[in-house]
Formats: C-alpha cells, structure tokens, sequence
C-alpha cells in the first residue's frame, strides 16, 4: 500500500480511555478529524460518546463514530449495527464522516468466509439504517480475513511503524486511512492516543465524506423493489444507489430456465428450455 504523505489530514481516534478531552486543544494541536468510539456489542455505549461527539464537532473537528464489532452470528451482527445506529442517532446531526466498523480480531474462531458473512451482515444493515456507506477499521495482520466483496468499503487500517507501509491485501490495495501510532501525545489528552492520517488533504476528506453518503433520493442498499418477469414478481429486489439488483436464480424461476455455477470460473450461467 502507499506510504503517507506531506500535506495529508491528520486526526486521532478516541473511547472513554482517554479521558476527558479539551477538545479546543486538539483542534488547535492541528488534528482536523476525530473518530470517537460509540458502542461495541448489542448493548455498550462507551460512556464518553456522547460527550467526545458533541466536544470535537464543537472544536471544528469533522466527526465520526465507530463500533467495535464481535458478533459470530449474522443476526448479531444484524443486531449491533441497529445498536450502533440508534446510537448515532441519538448524538444528533454531529456525524460528517461515514460510520465505521472495527473488525479487527476473531473471539468465535471463525473461518474467513463465515467473517466475511458476518462483516457483510453488519455493514448493509448500517448502510441500510443511515444512508451512509460504512467503511472499515481492521489491523494489518486481521485484513487477511477479508475477500474481494469487501474492497467496496474503504479502508482504515492499523500499523504502527514510521518506516512499514500497511500490507497489500486480496481486498485491498490503498488505505484511505492509516492509524499509524498507537502512542502519540496530543494536547489536551492525557496519556497516548491513536493517530491517524487520511489519504488526502482536508479539502479532498471533505468531499471524499460527501461522496460517502446515499445521493439525495437513491435508496439505502437494502431497500426492497418490486420486479416482474414475464408477469411474475420476483422477490428480494433491491435498490442501490438507483441500480436495481435481483437475485439470477429468482429470475431462472420466474422463467423456468435452468442455473448453473462453476465454482473455479466464478461463472453464472442460465440456459431457457427452448
């Protein structure tokens, strides 16, 4: 991946460990962005969101919030993301940049497809509850876990080094953000804190954030439409940023042709019984 670069926003991530925040210090200190932890599980809210939310938004900062995600089952997965979203919700309009999932270790011993599954649930019920594209927190070591079908998301990626670039991977190729240290030292906080750098001037983050966004009128990626083949309404349809998807085997039944599958190609096919 690319190394940082001159110029680039900086900012920080913070949870109740840091304290209480002075948060004019911080924006004073140069940090232009702030990621403040909301929840983790199905019912934490960390004790500080609320406050650090209102606090960096106040200072000037552009505010995020992230969840710590461990759940090992869709529908709990499923059931965090509406948890974290409540709680986005209930902080007020503060929220400039995209919510975020921290996915970054295995309690449940998972296998990577059951992760990848898992994080997939998580984040279209995000999307689907805020109209926000979601992005995604992961360590160095962790973003092995993740396929291709999560690269849609960006990334923002933990590695502490000054001299080692965040590894390619299969997902993967650029960071949009890099935690880079684990130990900064910033005014107004007591003790370390996680610093962070975006790839891009703070003019290119905010317009970046924007784009993160549902487009004014385009549904969230969940919302269901209603499709009819040959007379036949197919089930599932869904609306994502004003394209219209429907499962291929649901369009094979409404027409009576035949599905099939090759697993090595990666390649559908559907044949009609003429």
């Amino acid at each position: 991946m690319q190394n940082r670069s001159k110029g680039n926003a900086q900012g920080i991530d913070v949870s109740h460990w840091q304290g209480k925040i002075n948060w004019q210090q911080v924006k004073a200190d140069g940090r232009e962005f702030a990621f403040i932890k909301a929840t983790q599980g199905t019912a934490f809210v960390d004790p500080r969101f609320y406050e650090n939310a209102k606090g960096a938004r106040g200072a000037g900062l552009l505010v995020g919030a992230y969840h710590f995600m461990d759940a090992i089952t869709v529908q709990a997965a499923k059931q965090q993301a509406a948890h974290f979203a409540e709680t986005m919700k209930k902080a007020g309009d503060v929220f400039e940049l995209p919510p975020v999932m921290d996915y970054e270790n295995n309690p449940g011993n998972l296998n990577k497809a059951t992760i990848n599954v898992i994080a997939l649930a998580f984040l279209n019920e995000v999307e689907r509850l805020t109209g926000s594209r979601p992005m995604i927190y992961t360590g160095n070591a962790f973003a092995v876990n993740f396929d291709t079908s999560l690269g849609v998301y960006p990334l923002w990626i933990a590695r502490y080094s000054n001299t080692r670039v965040p590894d390619d991977r299969a997902a993967w190729k650029r960071w949009t953000i890099w935690q880079f240290s684990d130990s900064g030292k910033v005014p107004g906080i007591s003790g370390n804190v996680d610093l962070n750098e975006f790839d891009g001037t703070l003019n290119d983050l905010k317009v970046w954030a924007k784009k993160m966004k549902q487009k004014e009128g385009a549904a969230a990626v969940s919302d269901k439409v209603n499709v009819i083949v040959d007379g036949k309404k197919i089930k599932d349809g869904k609306l994502v940023d004003g394209v219209t998807y429907v499962p291929l085997r649901a369009v094979g039944e409404a027409i009576g042709a035949k599905i099939g599958w090759d697993q090595n190609s990666k390649t559908a096919t559907l044949e009609t019984k003429e």
